[in-house]
């Protein structure tokens, strides 16, 4: 069938391009809810960001107050190798490196592991959310 025939079948019964057309798309989206959900593989995150605001805290303050409380509790968790740590006035910066998994599971254990300094600091402090890298 040449190009010219094709289209002049096309222009002459419009129905059957709908036919055609509607079962693609049908098909496509029959297929695409039947794919499964996991099958994509956990992703590696190698940085993860904790920022811990205390207002009116010193260096000193937060440091002893804020940053090792946190620096204990996250030293716990097995997949944490690195943590780099920055007290400012009024302020906590924590970088943690090479989390080797991201499932979430661990990411619910990581929330609970930090929750539990939480009676330990200072009752002024607000944490931030935890930002991946």
């Amino acid at each position: 069938m040449s190009r010219s025939s094709l289209t002049e079948f096309a222009l002459a019964n419009p129905l059957y391009v709908w036919v055609i057309v509607l079962t693609c798309l049908i098909g496509g989206l029959a297929g695409g809810q039947r794919i499964a959900q996991l099958e994509d593989p956990p992703y590696p995150i190698k940085i993860a960001y904790v920022f811990t605001e205390y207002p009116g805290a010193s260096t000193l303050d937060v440091e002893q107050e804020v940053t090792e409380v946190l620096e204990r509790s996250i030293q716990e968790l097995p997949w944490i190798e690195n943590i780099v740590s920055r007290s400012l006035p009024g302020v906590q910066k924590s970088r943690l490196s090479s989390i080797t998994r991201c499932q979430p599971a661990i990411q619910a254990r990581s929330g609970m592991s930090c929750a539990d300094g939480s009676p330990r600091l200072p009752c002024s402090y607000q944490p931030a959310p935890t930002h991946p890298g």
